[in-house]
């Protein structure tokens, strides 16, 4: 799996970061969040270098402010 992540990498990043198409179907994004997950699994050290800070801004940034999840997180 190892040599197909340098060409797959950039094309599942496009989709998830939206640059290939603007509004991708709910499907689409879930579909190239899951296969990342599962290269990640098999190739983590391969996969890491593909992960910029950009992609962890954006999955915090899908969380809302500290202060919106601290009031609603459960006890």
């Amino acid at each position: 799996m190892r040599p197909h992540i340098p060409v797959v990498m950039p094309l599942l990043m496009d989709i998830v970061l939206q640059r290939t198409d603007p509004q991708p179907t709910v499907s689409l994004l879930e579909n190239a969040c899951i296969t990342i997950g599962r290269l990640g699994l098999a190739c983590p050290d391969a996969v890491a270098r593909y992960l910029p800070d950009v992609f962890v801004s954006l999955y915090v940034a899908s969380r809302g402010p500290p202060q919106a999840r601290v009031a609603t997180a459960p006890c």
